[in-house]
């Protein structure tokens, strides 16, 4: 696990660091997931589904029903 340091704005936003951004494949556009815990903040990338891959998987279960 690696950890930085980032500092708030005076807007209440934070910036992620290039290379953190790089590593994970963050972005511009992508959702992230906010999960909190006592003073614990924690955020996780949301994969969001393609239309194409939705509508896969909506056949399939036309298909199905």
């Amino acid at each position: 696990m690696s950890s930085e340091v980032l500092a708030v704005s005076s807007k209440g936003q934070v910036v992620l660091p290039v290379k953190l951004r790089k590593r994970l494949s963050i972005e511009s556009g992508d959702h992230l997931a906010v999960y909190t815990s006592g003073d614990v903040i924690m955020l996780k990338k949301i994969d969001m589904p393609k239309e194409e891959d939705f509508k896969s998987h909506l056949d399939e279960a036309q298909a199905w029903a």
